[in-house]
Formats: structure tokens, C-alpha cells, sequence
């Protein structure tokens, strides 16, 4: 998650990845676990509950992000 996060070491390289993969439309399949696990962790570096919420909720909506059991 530094990718969010602007202060974390790493932050640069990570989003250049994930902004990579989104503007391929690389197929993501990750565990739904993915999804509270990325809200939790906005909520704790944002300090917004709601935003950190609908963060999750439009990286699960992403076209080629798979969710999985």
C-alpha cells in the first residue's frame, strides 16, 4: 500500500507499478481478502474510514481486477 502513500519508502516504484498494470489492463486475481485488508490500511494512513472504503470498493470494480475465495 505505499503506493498510497507518498511518505513510505518505495512509494515512487510502487506506483509506477500499479499505474503500469492499470494502463496495460493487465489482469489482476487477487484474494477478496484484498479488499478490507486495502481499506483498512487507507483508514489507518488517511485517517478516513468512509474514503478508505470507497478506495477499496473502486479498486474491486476495476474491469480487469479478478476477486477470488
Amino acid at each position: 500500500m505505499n503506493a498510497f502513500n507518498p511518505r513510505e519508502a518505495g512509494h515512487g516504484a510502487s506506483f509506477a507499478f500499479l499505474s503500469a498494470i492499470r494502463d496495460r489492463g493487465n489482469p489482476v486475481i487477487v484474494p477478496t481478502l484484498v479488499v478490507p485488508e486495502v481499506a483498512a490500511t487507507v483508514a489507518r494512513a488517511a485517517g478516513d474510514a468512509i474514503g478508505a472504503l470507497q478506495y477499496a470498493t473502486a479498486i474491486a470494480a476495476l474491469p480487469h481486477f479478478s476477486l477470488v475465495f
